[in-house]
């Protein structure tokens, strides 16, 4: 299921420390059937901040979706599923992701197994976040 229709951002400066913010937005695919959409954000220049990852879902029998906000630690090397107000996603970054999700609404649930299949397969194919992970790897390290 690789990701698709890649699209770089650079939006607006980082309200902590005044550093320039990107992001890469797309879908993830099946076939030709979109399964997921995405948006990941990072502090250019900054891995101490992470990344920020929104992820929007088709619901089993619904027409709505839902979206599960996470976090990626370069200092712990992991993701860990956000509460709702826990990440900065504006009104305009969640536009067309869906309901948000809070964290004990995805965690043990087969969203949560779903979600981190999507995040997988964005790590491994989007090449704007490869980028922004391997200069941030290096600084890191």
């Amino acid at each position: 299921m690789p990701a698709a229709d890649f699209q770089l951002c650079h939006q607006r400066h980082c309200t902590c420390c005044g550093s320039e913010t990107a992001c890469t937005r797309g879908n993830v695919l099946s076939g030709h059937e979109r399964i997921a959409k995405y948006m990941v954000k990072w502090t250019v220049g900054d891995p101490s901040h992470g990344m920020g990852w929104l992820i929007s879902l088709p619901q089993a029998g619904a027409e709505r979706h839902v979206a599960v906000s996470l976090r990626y630690s370069f200092e712990h090397g992991s993701f860990m599923v956000s509460n709702v107000g826990e990440e900065p996603w504006t009104a305009e970054d969640l536009l067309g992701f869906g309901k948000l999700l809070d964290r004990d609404q995805v965690i043990g649930s087969p969203l949560a197994e779903q979600t981190f299949t999507i995040v997988d397969d964005i790590w491994l194919t989007d090449p704007y976040v490869q980028d922004f992970v391997a200069s941030a790897s290096s600084e890191v390290s």
